[in-house]
C-alpha cells in the first residue's frame, strides 16, 4: 500500500495513544522497569526458540521499544529491521545497540501502516504488545501487510494483550487485573494496565484468531497467559 499517504482517511499510527515517552529519562526509566520486571534473558530466549529462528534469517520487529529484543536477535540472525513510532525510543535503542556493537540491526522511525520493506522477503516478523495501539479493523490492515512481508514458509510471532475471557465477566475481571497488578507490582503498573484497557484498543482472541485465519496464516499454536495476554505463532503456507 505505497500510496496511503495519499488517503485522508487512513489511520494516522502517529498520534499518542497510552504512554507517552518524549524524554530519553523517561525511556530509560521505562527500560529499567523491564529488567526489574521480568527475567529478560529468559523471555528472549524462549521466544527465539519458539519461531526456531536460523543464523540465515532476516526479521523485523514492529515495535522494538528500548531494543532489547532487535539487540538479542542480532547475535543470531542475519539482518534485524527494527521499527518503532517514539523517536527518542529509537535514539535509546541505537545507542544501546552501538554499545553492544550490533552492525546488523537497521533502526526506523515507522509502523505497522506505514512501514515499507523494499528488499527480500522476510523470515519472520515479531511483535509485542504494539498491535493494541490500533482499532481492529487497522490490525486487521496491519496483520495483512505482515502476512505480504513474509516470505512462504515464513514465522509470525504476536504477544499483545488480547483477552481469553468470558465476554460476560469482561467488568470483574479488569478490576481483578487492576488490584492484583498494584499488589504484585506497584500503583505506576496497575495505572498503565487501567490507561491501557480504558484509553488503548486491546481486543479479544477469538477476534485476532479470525483476522489471522481471514488473511491466510496458519496458527501454529495460541497460548493464552491468565485471560489477560495471548501469544500467536504463525507461519505462512507455503
Amino acid at each position: 500500500m505505497s500510496d496511503f499517504k495519499s488517503r485522508y482517511w487512513y489511520y494516522n499510527e502517529w498520534q499518542h495513544v497510552g504512554i507517552d515517552f518524549e524524554s530519553l529519562e523517561e525511556v530509560k526509566s521505562y527500560d529499567d522497569e523491564i529488567g526489574k520486571g521480568m527475567n529478560l534473558h529468559k523471555n528472549l530466549k524462549e521466544l527465539v526458540e519458539t519461531i526456531e529462528l536460523k543464523p540465515t534469517d532476516s526479521v523485523l520487529e514492529i515495535g522494538t521499544a528500548t531494543g532489547n529484543l532487535a539487540i538479542y536477535l542480532s547475535k543470531l540472525c542475519k539482518q534485524v529491521y527494527a521499527i518503532d513510532i517514539s523517536e527518542p525510543m529509537l535514539e535509546y535503542a541505537k545507542e544501546k545497540a552501538e554499545n553492544h556493537r550490533c552492525n546488523n540491526v537497521e533502526f526506523i522511525k515507522a509502523g505497522f501502516l506505514t512501514y515499507q520493506h523494499e528488499k527480500n522477503p522476510l523470515d519472520a516478523v515479531i511483535t509485542e504488545f504494539a498491535l493494541h495501539h490500533m482499532p481492529d479493523h487497522w490490525k486487521f490492515v496491519a496483520l495483512k501487510r505482515i502476512f505480504d512481508m513474509l516470505k512462504p514458509g515464513g514465522k509470525f510471532y504476536l504477544r499483545d494483550v488480547i483477552l481469553s475471557i468470558d465476554v460476560r465477566e469482561f467488568f470483574d475481571s479488569m478490576d481483578y487485573w487492576v488490584s492484583e497488578t498494584r499488589k504484585s507490582s506497584g500503583n505506576k503498573a496497575a495505572e498503565a494496565l487501567a490507561l491501557n484497557i480504558k484509553e488503548e484498543y486491546p481486543t479479544y482472541s477469538w477476534v485476532i484468531t479470525g483476522m489471522l485465519e481471514k488473511i491466510g496464516f496458519n496458527i501454529n499454536t495460541e497460548t493464552n497467559l491468565y485471560g489477560l495476554h495471548t501469544i500467536f505463532v504463525c507461519s505462512k503456507p507455503l
